[in-house]
């Protein structure tokens, strides 16, 4: 099995998601707390949760950060991104790309019946990008 992921870009998501985390939850803390305590004007402890619970999901997905790749055998690849996770079979796979989806420049799988799935674990466009979705296409001409 081959691991194939931009290590440069998922370091910079995980820093993004620890900040975010850390943020979340040391403020989230405190304003639960004086909610709590009914110290402040206007203090509530909806404010504080909701910030509370926004650093533990950052630091959940900085967790699943580190899974994001694309790992390929004989039989096809697994696509592991934040969210999800996609099994595709060599022939169902047309080709890799970059392209743009909801605004953002990325590289997906083009699936035979058309679709397009991200590969999180490419990372931005360039040439590391490049040399990954080149090794794909060449480990999908192998296997074919």
């Amino acid at each position: 099995m081959t691991v194939h992921r931009n290590e440069a870009t998922l370091a910079r998501v995980r820093r993004t998601l620890g900040l975010i985390a850390a943020v979340g939850i040391v403020f989230g803390a405190v304003g639960l707390a004086r909610g709590l305590a009914g110290q402040g004007v206007g203090a509530t402890p909806w404010a504080g949760g909701g910030l509370l619970a926004t650093g533990l999901v950052a630091l959940a997905l900085r967790r699943r950060a580190r899974a994001v790749a694309v790992e390929t055998d004989g039989e096809g690849l697994v696509v592991r991104n934040l969210f999800t996770t996609r099994r595709l079979a060599w022939a169902d796979v047309d080709g890799f790309e970059e392209g743009r989806r909801r605004g953002f420049t990325l590289a997906a799988v083009r699936t035979r019946s058309g679709r397009r799935h991200a590969l999180s674990a490419v990372g931005d466009p360039g040439p590391v990008a490049r040399k990954i979705l080149s090794a794909l296409e060449a480990e999908r001409s192998r296997c074919r």
